[in-house]
């Protein structure tokens, strides 16, 4: 490919490997973090997963304040209160313990917290955040999201019914830690989801305007590594090889959408969040192949790459990328009861106008390969229902 001038940045520490938590002391001392705050939610309390983020805590005789009410769909209220909490415990650190949505949820609190202000949505756009925020250690447990590596947050303004970005190299955490055991308990669909999340951050950094080799060689890593061990996690869960290598994938897909950024899916798909509360990674997986196919006639060259590629690590054939990925949703959904179509999740027809217009006014869509209209959402959204 013939490349201009570009951009890669990767500050984040990662640490991945079996019982790789037993390192949290450790990092929490090279980040001179004496007092921080856990933010989780109750369904990985109740998972029985905060005990392993406890236990070097407490044998270091670390002091912790734990925040553990954060919803499906992190919101500016959720983000205030951690903000506030923080505050009044005097905390100097963060430890975001979860998916997507707690990762955002303490990566919004870290903003607050570093200028001082209950109000996030001042702050919500490209590059508005402009300081270094207190350290954040972030520790997923789906493999999915990325966010342990990537510039980005989406918090939901619920009062308003749309979700707000916020991109800064200032909002990449310090440190990642991928132990296994944080998605061994990870529900079968729910793998599914965030698996089909991971794999849409890797093909549309992938295909996107703003790629380039680095970030390409991301990529091709989170396709190879998504499509040679999702089906073989589904089938044996509690593997931690099988696991492990889906949340390097997803930490790879990070790395190479926060460098090269996302397109039309992700525009589409943080829209139908807003409206419609639809998990994201089940939106991803509903509109990835009218997706692909949008891009195909502007990308031919990347899909065919990406196809050798699987030919050569993949036990089947590859001859056609995007049937390639409706067969294995269609497999996903028999397995795992994943939905693939707009109308299994409550998607109104009559809402594709203002979908698609919402759509075109979010920010992942200005690195889409080509021109992207109305008309082409619809489409999309036709085609997904």
């Amino acid at each position: 490919m013939k490349t201009s001038l570009f951009e890669f940045f990767v500050p984040t520490k990662i640490l991945a490997g079996e019982d790789s938590l037993s390192n949290l002391f450790y990092e929490l001392s090279l980040l001179n973090s004496k007092k921080p705050i856990i933010v989780t939610d109750k369904g990985i309390v109740n998972a029985g997963l905060l005990k392993f983020v406890e236990q070097p805590l407490r044998e270091a005789d670390i002091e912790y304040i734990i925040f553990d009410e954060v919803p499906p769909d992190s919101s500016l209220k959720i983000v205030r209160n951690i903000y506030e909490i923080c505050n009044q415990s005097n905390c100097d650190s963060i430890i975001a313990l979860g998916g997507g949505s707690v990762i955002d949820s303490a990566k919004g609190a870290n903003i607050l917290i570093g200028y001082n202000t209950e109000n996030l949505a001042d702050l919500a756009g490209a590059e508005r955040i402009d300081r270094k925020l207190k350290p954040l250690i972030v520790i997923p447990t789906t493999s999915g999201t990325g966010s342990e590596v990537t510039s980005v947050a989406v918090i939901a303004d619920e009062e308003n019914g749309v979700k707000l970005p916020f991109a800064s190299q200032f909002l990449i955490p310090d440190v990642a830690i991928l132990d296994a055991r944080m998605t061994l308990s990870l529900p079968p669909i729910m793998t599914a989801a965030t698996a089909m999340d991971a794999l849409t951050h890797a093909l549309e950094a992938y295909l996107s305007l703003q790629k380039n080799p680095i970030s390409d060689s991301f990529s091709l890593t989170a396709i190879k590594l998504i499509f040679q061990n999702l089906f073989k996690v589904i089938d044996d869960p509690k593997n931690r090889e099988y696991r492990l290598n889906m949340m390097i994938a997803s930490t790879c897909a990070g790395v190479a959408f926060s460098n090269a950024m996302v397109g039309i899916v992700h525009a589409i798909g943080h829209t139908l969040g807003g409206i419609y509360k639809i998990p994201h990674g089940i939106a991803m997986g509903i509109l990835l192949p009218a997706g692909l196919e949008f891009y195909y006639d502007t990308r031919k060259a990347e899909f065919e790459e990406i196809n050798k590629l699987l030919n050569i690590f993949l036990e089947e054939e590859v001859k056609d990328l995007i049937e390639y990925v409706r067969n294995v949703l269609t497999r996903l959904h028999s397995l795992t009861n994943l939905p693939i179509k707009l109308s299994d999740v409550g998607v109104r027809k009559g809402d594709f106008d203002k979908i698609a217009k919402m759509s075109l006014n979010d920010g992942s869509i200005v690195f889409t390969p080509k021109y992207a209209g109305i008309d082409d959402i619809i489409k999309i959204l036709e085609v997904s229902y």
